[in-house]
């Protein structure tokens, strides 16, 4: 029927928000009929898109940021700010203008907030603050098009992509910082004849291309807050198979992965939500009885959850596990280490208000290298075995309220020095 139309006649036609290659393909077909003088303007978020579809390769307009007239002359087009000039909506047009500063020139999310507030049939002020706050919380307002976006990536580059959020939300990052920080962190896929930062580079230049960061000069700008991208795609975050660190605060709600995670070496979660399968009550997580841990596991922390003696038996078969940190996360009262537990920790972080005694057996706590202990108001002691670990350097106590174990702590270095010498 378009095809039809178009026959014999001069047109102008505007596609917006093209995303693949193939939705060009599957309607250019349209237009094979060229009238001289028509023109098609195609509007894009990928790069690859518009070079495809560009007659002229290389030739296709790359948009920047909006000045703030512009960004103004978008939103106006829009949303109707003349029913706002009376003198009672002048705090009405100040939060507007912190709102429109705080958009930053990007056009989709003045189009975003503009839309929002020409919908809004009460309390226009009350929406304007909410759009206010999520904007600088959460640094965009069409939430569903960005977890499209990253849903369309490939597994190596989501996780780059989500490693940003490491840094804080709008901050500038050194390109060659970032690409030698992906290589160490093995999110780079060895290649032949190629160096890693060279394929890095090209990683980064896939998320520019897709409009998820912004190149200035040799910096990287950060367009998304990615807390708040964990925070939309839950389940997705274990999808990857090269996942290694994973570190969650009070704001996540990510459960754990319904399947083993051979790579994972950091674990840390701060709150109780997220133990899959728990009991929670108040702050108080119970584990479920078969609670299994990555092999590959070489950091835990921990912090408000229920554990009980078996599940620190469990965490303690880990033989990789190497820095293990616990802030009131234990039930019991007694602590009981048994030979071989935490064959090749090194470092121990106790913080916990309830534990009295640590009791651990020969062999226990073979590698370990430092001790410390926190705010262990009622822990009487350090066990004297510890005066047999070899590795032992340190011993560190901060706010224990019993003079007994300082003197343990004392005894234990005497004991150190004089099995294995002063240089202990």
């Amino acid at each position: 029927m378009m095809q039809e139309c178009l026959i014999d006649r001069r047109y102008l036609i505007v596609l917006d928000d093209i995303w693949s290659t193939q939705h060009w393909d599957d309607i250019k077909y349209v237009f094979h009929r060229y009238v001289e003088g028509s023109r098609i303007l195609l509007t894009t978020r990928f790069n690859e898109v518009a070079d495809y579809a560009c007659t002229l390769k290389g030739n296709h307009h790359v948009m920047s940021l909006l000045d703030p007239n512009e960004s103004w002359e978008l939103f106006c087009n829009i949303f109707p700010l003349e029913r706002y000039r009376a003198p009672r909506f002048e705090s009405f047009r100040s939060h507007l203008s912190n709102v429109l500063e705080k958009c930053e020139g990007l056009p989709q999310v003045i189009v975003t907030a503009a839309k929002r507030l020409s919908e809004c049939k009460n309390n226009i002020q009350h929406e304007l603050k909410k759009m206010e706050k999520e904007i600088e919380l959460l640094g965009i307002l069409d939430y569903s098009a960005l977890a499209l976006i990253y849903n369309q990536l490939p597994e190596y580059l989501k996780v780059c992509f989500l490693y940003l959020g490491i840094f804080p939300k709008r901050s500038e990052i050194q390109v060659k910082t970032l690409l030698r920080l992906w290589v160490a962190e093995g999110f780079v896929k060895p290649s032949r004849n190629k160096e890693l930062e060279k394929i890095a580079y090209f990683y980064l230049k896939d998320l520019i291309d897709r409009s998820l960061v912004l190149l200035l000069f040799a910096e990287v700008t950060v367009n998304h807050n990615l807390e708040f991208l964990l925070s939309i795609l839950p389940s997705t975050i274990w999808e990857s198979p090269q996942l290694r660190h994973i570190e969650l605060g009070a704001l996540y709600t990510v459960d754990p992965p319904s399947v083993v995670k051979k790579n994972l070496q950091t674990l840390s979660w701060v709150g109780p939500t997220h133990c899959r399968k728990g009991v929670s009550v108040g702050c108080i997580v119970t584990f479920p009885e078969r609670c299994a841990f990555p092999s590959q596991l070489k950091k835990l922390s921990l912090s408000g959850t229920n554990l009980f003696g078996r599940d620190l038996t469990v965490i303690g078969s880990l033989k990789r596990l190497e820095v293990l940190k616990m802030e009131n996360a234990f039930h019991e009262e007694v602590w009981r280490v048994y030979e071989g537990g935490f064959y090749g920790l090194k470092y121990l972080v106790l913080k916990d208000k309830k534990l009295k005694r640590l009791e651990a057996y020969t062999d226990a706590f073979p590698c370990l290298e430092y001790l410390v202990l926190r705010c262990c108001h009622y822990l009487e002691e350090i066990p004297s075995s510890f005066g047999e670990i070899f590795c032992l350097k340190s011993i560190e106590l901060d706010r224990c309220s019993r003079p007994s174990i300082v003197t343990s702590a004392k005894d234990i270095q005497e004991k150190l020095n004089k099995n294995f010498g002063e240089a202990k």
